[in-house]
């Protein structure tokens, strides 16, 4: 079983940060990029809520 020293080093934290990458590129074209509240709804719930849940869980 792996040990990992920061929460960074998830296979599951890198998966979401990829997750979020690719979720904030495929809404900065059109037609997304005039709708601010549906991006930052997306971006924030879909994309950076599983990053934060990991940081919390770990509590680093």
């Amino acid at each position: 079983m792996a040990t990992y020293k920061q929460f960074e080093d998830l296979p599951v934290w890198k998966k979401a940060k990829e997750l979020g990458v690719s979720i904030y590129s495929l809404t900065k074209g059109n037609p997304f990029a005039r709708d601010y509240h549906y991006i930052a709804q997306v971006l924030c719930h879909l994309g950076l809520s599983i990053n934060l849940q990991v940081q919390r869980i770990c509590n680093l």
